[in-house]
């Protein structure tokens, strides 16, 4: 048989199938969604900056106007800051604000995916919940205004969370000090919360209360149609941002601001305590400044897709590197910004380890500052803006990968580029110090661009490649130019081009190729040198003394040899004297035994001496120290005086002279030079693959060398807990042992 029918579903729910939301439990949640009071007030700052900037904001040709406002004072009675009970933040709207009933209402936000006013999102009330235990809302839509309460003494365990609201017109319901006094008399909710703003007393809470919708309608304020402010009573002093009272919390904010936005535009006029803020922060404070613009693939990973160095799907990012000289010795810090007021998300204070970068010793440790600007707000965030929720999407892990990867090629290549530049890490962190008084005077600079419309250094031609090995994508060093920019304020020293190296102090040849005899420098001699005679003039090869006569740099240098100077020709053996007289230390045999050996003027002049025939010279045993020197001596006697050209040897043949003679320039064909090429940028890319792998080895040493000295903590830790065992076991023993009186255990 066909089953029956199911029964018809039930317009309402039963009483015991309703899940009840605790309002006491759901508000002390609330205070527990941020780390610390100043991101809880950085959440209501976004709110105020969606609610006030126009969407036209993002077109590069938008001029905003100068009605940009958002205010941060303090709540006080009178004029002295030592009265102030809490604070205050006001900003005006570029459209119609909607109504308290749906800002305050739990679980509700009309901004879903997109950027749209934040004053009715889930983080005014979070937010307020973290700050303190009494909030109003005040709003003013041109002549109607609207009340809204936050407070915890108004959450029970029992029911569920109570945040009322209420709208009045100020031309029907008379005064708002008479508007306000009905409304009490109708809610005991409404005039418990104006006792606790007044201390218990309820006039002076009314009075409170009035002066702040006064406040929405006098001043700057008066021409607005659209005004925001909250009131935030008593500020919590928890979390990790310790400070004393309202007055140091808003000094805590104004110093932490200008650093967490990036795209608040000049003409945002954004006042704390009075003072005015410039969010040009990292303009004026990171040297060499330089913008890349990459593009992020949320669904296929860079290994696997074919376009993975400029995704079609993807979408666009900024990224900007510099060094930063105030910190000149930290580790490469990478901030991650988003959303259209470029609020900052996330911030890692050494990121080289997830970067893919070497994390060993002081590599990428010269102040780099890494910085991606989420244009678009493409990226996940968390529901309080503090961190980044790839866990929200399907390909969230992919996603993130692609991130980091870009991230690390982009500081790889820039940090090697400037390394390069200055051949040592010292030199590099050396001249980022040397900058800092340069970022100092830019503190006082008036600066009129942002950085999302600045123009910075860029690099032309600047190509990657995938290096799968090793997980990570690199470019080739040196095929690329760099563009400097205009708003880039601080620059790097040029390094000086290298000195020349002093040659080497020895002995030198005395025969250059120029075919000049020269003489080897050598260190002053207290002996005065005596001026050379004609024969070393007219007779070069006789100015050399022979070997244990010429003197190195650190000996005197002893006088030329003349004729006269030479031992006669029977005090050495005649084999000896014929090598010499082969190596150049001896003239012929035959012009000693001529009676005009000692004059100087039957030395022959050096075009003759050319001439003169050569003298065959019998063979020398090789090792023996006389083949050493006719050896040198022959070498140097293969020059001519004249020309330097390289002579033939005595004793050698037509051939040999040949052989010896500069062969002629060949001509080059084209299809070598191209597979040159092809060879050099082969070996390029083997050495780039080299030093990935260097570094990888590096990065790899680092961890272990990390993970060695956490184990060495856990082992002298276990040493302390079982030196700490012993001791309890000893004293446990003794008081057993006095317990028994004195009676040994056994």
């Amino acid at each position: 048989p066909p089953l029956p029918p199911p029964p018809p579903p039930r317009a309402h729910p039963r009483q015991e199938e309703l899940a009840l939301v605790n309002g006491l439990g759901m508000w002390r949640s609330w205070g527990r969604n941020f780390t610390s009071p100043i991101l809880a007030l950085l959440d209501l700052f976004d709110n105020a900056m969606d609610a006030t900037m126009p969407p036209e904001i993002d077109d590069p040709n938008y001029k905003p106007s100068e009605n940009m406002m958002v205010r941060l004072q303090l709540d006080k009675e009178t004029d002295n800051e030592r009265d102030a009970t809490g604070i205050m933040m006001m900003n005006n709207c570029y459209r119609r604000i909607p109504p308290l009933v749906e800002v305050l209402s739990i679980h509700k936000s009309c901004k879903g995916d997109t950027d749209q006013i934040g004053e009715n999102g889930v983080g005014v009330k979070q937010a307020c919940a973290a700050l303190s235990e009494l909030s109003f809302v005040f709003t003013k839509n041109r002549n109607e205004l609207g009340l809204g309460i936050l407070a915890e003494i108004l959450q029970t365990p029992t029911e569920a969370p109570y945040l009322p609201s209420w709208n009045f017109i100020t031309e029907q319901d008379g005064s708002v000090h008479y508007a306000l006094t009905q409304r009490i008399n109708d809610s005991e909710a409404l005039e418990e919360c104006v006792k606790a703003y007044g201390d218990g007393d309820l006039e002076r809470g009314l009075d409170r209360l009035e002066k702040h919708f006064r406040r929405l309608n006098t001043g700057v304020w008066a021409d607005q149609d659209y005004v925001f402010l909250m009131v935030m009573h008593k500020i919590r002093h928890t979390g990790s941002d310790a400070f004393k009272g309202p007055k140091q919390f808003l000094e805590m904010v104004h110093s932490e601001l200008p650093r967490n936005y990036i795209h608040i535009p000049v003409e945002f006029d954004v006042q704390v305590l009075g003072k005015r803020l410039d969010f040009q922060y990292w303009q004026r404070r990171l040297i060499e400044l330089t913008k890349f613009q990459s593009r992020l693939d949320p669904e296929n990973s860079w290994k696997d897709a074919k376009d993975w160095d400029w995704p079609s799907k993807g979408y666009s990012v900024n990224i900007y590197l510099g060094f930063d000289p105030y910190r000149s010795n930290g580790k490469a810090s990478l901030y991650i910004y988003s959303r259209r007021s470029g609020r900052l998300i996330k911030s890692t204070e050494d990121a080289r380890h997830i970067l893919g970068l070497s994390s060993g010793g002081t590599d990428y440790a010269q102040g780099l500052t890494i910085i991606m600007d989420d244009v678009h707000g493409n990226l996940p965030l968390t529901p309080t803006k503090q961190d980044l929720a790839f866990g929200h999407e399907q390909n969230g892990k992919i996603h993130e990968l692609n991130m980091l990867a870009w991230l690390g090629a982009y500081s790889h290549y820039y940090y090697q580029y400037y390394l390069s530049m200055h051949r040592k890490k010292g030199n590099l962190r050396t001249v980022v110090m040397d900058q800092v008084k340069d970022v100092r005077k830019n503190a006082t600079r008036e600066i009129r661009f942002s950085l999302l419309h600045g123009n910075f250094n860029t690099f032309i031609g600047l190509q990657f490649r995938q290096n799968i090995k090793y997980d990570k994508i690199r470019s080739p060093m040196g095929k690329t130019e760099l563009r400097p920019g205009q708003d880039t304020l601080v620059r790097l020293q040029r390094p000086a081009p290298p000195e020349p190296t002093a040659p080497k102090r020895g002995r030198a040849s005395v025969y250059p190729p120029n075919g000049l005899a020269m003489r080897m420098e050598s260190a002053p001699s207290q002996q005065q040198q005596p001026p050379r005679t004609n024969a070393y003039q007219q007779h070069p090869t006789a100015a050399y003394p022979q070997h244990g006569h010429y003197s190195m740099a650190h000996q005197p240098v002893q006088p030329p040899l003349t004729h006269a100077t030479y031992p006669p020709p029977g005090a050495i053996p005649p084999q000896q004297q014929q090598q010499q007289q082969h190596a150049g230390f001896y003239p012929p045999a035959q012009s000693h035994h001529s009676p005009a050996a000692t004059s100087q003027e039957s030395i022959p002049p050096p075009q003759q001496q050319q001439q003169l025939p050569q003298q065959p010279q019998p063979p020398v045993p090789v090792g023996s120290n006389e083949s050493a020197f006719a050896t040198a001596g022959t070498k140097r006697a293969r020059y001519s005086p004249d020309n330097g050209l390289p002579q033939a040897r005595p004793g050698s043949t037509n051939s040999e002279s040949q052989q010896q003679q500069p062969a002629a320039a060949t001509p080059v064909d084209s299809q070598e030079i191209a597979e040159l090429k092809a060879q050099i940028k082969l070996w390029k890319e083997k050495y780039i693959d080299a030093e990935d792998e260097k570094l990888e080895l590096k990065r790899r040493v680092g961890e272990l060398n990390d993970k060695n000295e956490s184990q060495e903590a856990n082992i002298v830790q276990l040493e302390k807990q079982l030196q700490e065992a012993d001791r309890k076991f000893r004293q446990a023993r003794k008081a057993l042992y006095q317990r028994n009186g004195g009676q040994a255990m056994v």
